[in-house]
């Protein structure tokens, strides 16, 4: 396997940019080399803060004010992109080289319709005429899958979806058929089936006009299932670089096999999944303002040397165009380096399948909850009102030390769930117990005892720690509002001990939001969560967005702090790998409705219900042994302001029965005591025409 003998679309040399601060200067990339060709997805992984986006932006020449390149150059069509004038520059850019970006609502503009922003790309970049402009962008958006195109280029962004938003920033980006796109994580907080419709988008991009594509990305799932070769960045540099499939099967540095082991597994055996997250954090501020002469992953290396800290090792080259930065022998940078060095070491294993119901209680009960939004259907006067229905009947039980998994496509009413346990959101119907007492009320009319135990973990720390106040006053205010110290000295001491519950040492409480990493501020928000010894804490897709290695940790913390204390979630996620490791039960959501109540030992066999199917399959799996089978569904989800009669899944159904799914709701087939779903196919059926959709490739 070599690389091909032809000249790169793109060509990076020893690119170095640094950045000027009052404080300090920024190596923000060093000596950055790589070529990308035609045809061909190149994949760039880290960590948050190691460099990529600014990569991405220095390609495009986008270099901030007190930014400078202090070396190299960036090669297009034999040009150097960085001598070019911004004359050249506005040509070049979205006609030539075209960018998506993280956010696709920072993108957008929100005061001109989708179909507008797209026709201004084909008008600026190919002369298009207004009518012809907006014919193209019709086809365009068809071409992305999305329903209704016609009506969708008249919307304004926020009338999308996230997954709808960011196929407009695609399209905007294709639709001068660029010689080089790239993709800033144009996935992420996305759900897996949107998800997977993007990548399955991106590959067919790479095929139809030959693009050469750089994707950027933390998911090691998605790059595994896109991209044809790796970079692997760390603190400015790349560390390793190869083939998708040699990384995968056999990572050279230390670094890589840290980020692969931090992911959590769709293995058939929860008892012996471990994740093993990397020490230290690469922003951590005991090491983030040090200047190391020698390999800058050193502090964090479980194989370091004495030579490691004293000179800088350089890309060599190895069988199969695969080049990694390590001074150690091939032979000593295996799986198991991490072995003996993983953080929070009681919380490590995934949760036990043993099934503790029959001696716990249940500390939350949901007995046919409902919440429905009025929302005005109409122009001003003449609008007439309806219901959008969010939640419509769900019924849970949360089991005391225990963690229940509610899964689900964004839009399918997760969040909303949420909030109205919480008491954030009133219920429109139904009821909510904690233990025997009825707190179906706004949380305005609960008890302050009620309110201490029931604590939430929002998916966005950014939106939910305030940026003026300091760790200690964000984590001891429960400790005031709820009477549990008497004197600042005892809410200091009371704040150390939750920081070092979650990791953090005692130089955090003095720290700023915006003095912390994206891990960093989420552990502050899980701390402030337990400050007032909560009996249950819903967790908000606390680990989206997060890198491999974050998200390691974090999941490591939720579950040592619940075997210290007993606590019970709910873990609110879209991400079904995270879910196998961290939760005991599984409950599946479609547009307001439970499909699937699951024990999670048993998420991975079926039968289970078909939305459960597609969930499954769109996940990317990393293990080289494991294989999957691909259920794609068709379409949008539909309005939750006029859902589908009958069985809500019926219109994206790949096993729908026939008319009986779109005239009667579905009975709830008792699997086991633990396994309940609602489908019109018996259990037979469900059973004959599934098969398992993650197998062991080994023992397939």
């Amino acid at each position: 396997m070599t690389l091909r003998n032809i000249e790169p679309a793109l060509k990076i040399e020893n690119l170095s940019l640094t950045y000027k601060t009052p404080k300090k200067t920024v190596k923000a990339l060093r000596n950055i080399s790589f070529n990308i060709y035609h045809g061909e997805i190149f994949g760039l992984v880290g960590e948050s803060g190691c460099g990529k986006s600014t990569l991405a932006f220095a390609i495009m020449s986008y270099v901030a004010e007190n930014g400078m390149i202090e070396n190299g150059k960036v090669f297009y069509e034999d040009e150097d992109i960085l001598q070019k004038s911004r004359e050249d520059l506005r040509e070049l850019r979205g006609n030539k080289i075209s960018m998506v970006y993280q956010d696709p609502l920072a993108s957008l503009n929100p005061s001109l319709t989708v179909g507008s922003q797209i026709a201004e790309v084909l008008i600026t970049h190919r002369d298009h005429s207004g009518k012809e402009a907006r014919q193209k962008s019709v086809e365009i958006l068809d071409r992305l899958n999305i329903s209704d195109p016609e009506m969708v280029v008249d919307k304004y962004p926020h009338q999308l979806s996230g997954g709808m938003q960011q196929r407009v920033c695609i399209a905007m980006a294709i639709c001068s058929d660029p010689d080089l796109l790239i993709l800033d994580e144009p996935t992420t907080n996305l759900d897996v089936t949107t998800e997977a419709v993007i990548t399955d988008l991106i590959k067919s991009i790479k095929q139809e006009i030959d693009s050469a594509i750089l994707y950027i990305s933390h998911d090691l799932g998605l790059v595994k299932r896109i991209c044809d070769r790796l970079g692997i960045m760390y603190k400015g540099e790349i560390v390793e670089k190869c083939f998708t499939e040699n990384f995968f099967s056999a990572p050279r540095h230390p670094y890589s096999i840290g980020l692969l082991k931090s992911l959590p597994k769709l293995s058939t055996d929860k008892e012996e999944e471990v994740l093993h997250s990397i020490p230290k954090k690469l922003n951590d501020v005991n090491l983030k303002d040090i200047e190391f002469t020698g390999c800058s992953f050193a502090p964090r290396c479980p194989l370091m040397m004495e030579k490691c800290t004293q000179k800088k090792p350089e890309l060599t080259k190895g069988a199969n165009d695969h080049y990694a930065a390590c001074f150690a022998e091939k032979s000593s940078v295996s799986g198991d380096i991490y072995k003996d060095i993983t953080p929070d070491q009681e919380g490590k294993t995934a949760k036990s399948a043993e099934k503790k119901e029959e001696q716990a209680q249940n500390v939350l009960t949901l007995e046919d909850v409902k919440k429905y939004f009025e929302v005005s259907k109409g122009w001003l006067l003449k609008s007439r009102k309806k219901s959008l229905k969010a939640v419509d009947g769900i019924s849970l039980q949360l089991v005391e030390n225990s963690t229940l998994a509610v899964v689900g496509e964004s839009g399918c009413g997760k969040s909303t769930l949420a909030k109205t346990i919480m008491g954030l959101l009133e219920l429109s119907e139904g009821k909510v117990y904690f233990k025997d007492k009825d707190i179906s009320k706004p949380v305005n009319k609960r008890s302050k005892e009620v309110l201490r135990k029931i604590q939430i973990v929002f998916q966005n720390p950014d939106t939910t720690l305030n940026p003026k106040h300091k760790v200690l006053h964000t984590i001891s205010r429960p400790l005031y509002l709820y009477n549990m110290v008497s004197s600042k000295k005892k809410a200091k001491k009371k704040v150390q001990n939750l920081l070092a519950s979650v990791g953090l040492d005692e130089s955090y409480l003095n720290a700023h939001p915006t003095e912390l990493s994206g891990g960093e501020k989420q552990r502050v928000a899980i701390a402030r969560a337990f400050a007032p010894d909560p009996e249950v804490v819903i967790c908000d897709e606390p680990t989206s967005g997060l890198d491999v290695s974050v998200q390691a940790s974090v999941l490591n913390l939720l579950l040592r702090l619940q075997q210290e204390r007993g606590t019970s979630y709910i873990f609110i996620s879209h991400d079904l790998s995270v879910v196998h490791f961290i939760s005991d039960y599984v409950a599946v959501v479609y547009l307001g409705e439970i499909c699937e109540i699951s024990h999670t030992e048993e998420l991975l066999n079926p039968p289970y219900h078909p939305y459960t199917s597609a969930l499954l399959s769109a996940i990317p799996v990393v293990d080289p042994g494991f294989e999957k089978e691909i259920v794609k569904l068709e379409g949008q989800i539909p309005s939750a302001i006029d859902p589908p009669a009958g069985c809500r899944f019926h219109t994206r159904c790949p096993e729908k029965a026939g008319k009986i799914c779109e005239e009667e709701k579905p009975p709830a087939w008792e699997i086991n005591e633990y396994n309940v779903i609602h489908c019109h196919l018996s259990r037979e059926e469900l059973a004959s025409r599934q098969k398992q959709i993650i197998k062991n490739a080994k023992k397939a």
